[in-house]
């Protein structure tokens, strides 16, 4: 059970992010429980971003059950059960069914902002911007190339209306007029999830990742913001922990092998 609130928002954070983003990608599918639970489809290949999610104490197998059974039929690229508890052999078997074998974990990383946490980077010789209206081409080219994946795996992601999205910011990273490094922050619940921080292998180990981390966590404390929170990768690991990033949810997902 969550106690800690903070660890409650980032939850509903994660969820409702989910939800913008099934919403607003052209494509996307979005269907929801009144206990929040969620079944949203984004055009992605990429299971996270596809399927159930449910960040309750007690999740109801019955809802899990039906929303599974609904991405079954309407999903048109991997997808996902994704739960904030351990889950119970019923849901085990729910996912089972529908060839949810891969049974795997992911953290959510917290950082409590304030004006140390979240000072402005000092100056390492690039700009760091909001991306314009005309430009998701330029965005979706420097994400594919930070995260050395073709454009296909991210489907509808990178069109205008997911970029632009309320509460959501794309950011581009340049150095002398080149796209160095990528970020996505989606604001929701006194908190930021920060996403896509991705830097094409010939400009990496230059603190391109790190300005761009720290841009957007100055620009959400000076909204008002007080909670950040990211999944990591392994490679951003070691970036997010000595900017002060803790573990603090741990999700287990169920995928196709």
């Amino acid at each position: 059970m969550i106690v800690d609130q903070s660890e409650a928002k980032v939850a509903r954070g994660w969820l409702q992010t989910q939800a913008v983003i099934a919403e607003s990608v052209p494509g996307g599918l979005l269907e929801q429980t009144p206990s929040g639970a969620l079944m949203g489809l984004t055009t992605a290949l990429i299971p996270a971003l596809n399927g159930v999610l449910d960040i309750s104490d007690e999740p109801d197998p019955s809802e899990i059950a039906a929303l599974a059974a609904s991405a079954a039929v309407q999903a048109s690229t991997p997808w996902s059960i994704q739960l904030r508890v351990r889950p119970s052999e019923e849901i085990r078997r729910i996912a089972a069914k529908h060839g949810l074998v891969r049974e795997s974990t992911y953290s959510l990383m917290i950082l409590h902002l304030d004006e140390k946490t979240a000072a402005a980077p000092s100056s390492s010789g690039v700009r760091i911007r909001a991306v314009r209206a005309g430009e998701s081409g330029i965005y979706a080219d420097a994400l594919s190339e930070g995260f050395e994946v073709d454009h296909v795996v991210f489907g509808n992601l990178n069109s205008p209306r997911v970029l632009h999205a309320p509460g959501v910011t794309a950011y581009l990273a340049e150095h002398e007029d080149a796209a160095v490094s990528t970020g996505l922050a989606s604001i929701v619940d006194d908190c930021v999830g920060l996403f896509n921080i991705a830097t094409p292998p010939r400009h990496r180990r230059r603190g391109y990742a790190r300005a761009m981390t720290q841009t957007m966590l100055h620009d959400a404390y000076t909204a008002g913001e007080h909670i950040a929170f990211l999944s990591p990768s392994p490679m951003g690991l070691p970036l997010y922990e000595s900017l002060g990033f803790r573990a603090a949810l741990t999700f287990t997902s169920f995928a196709a092998p």
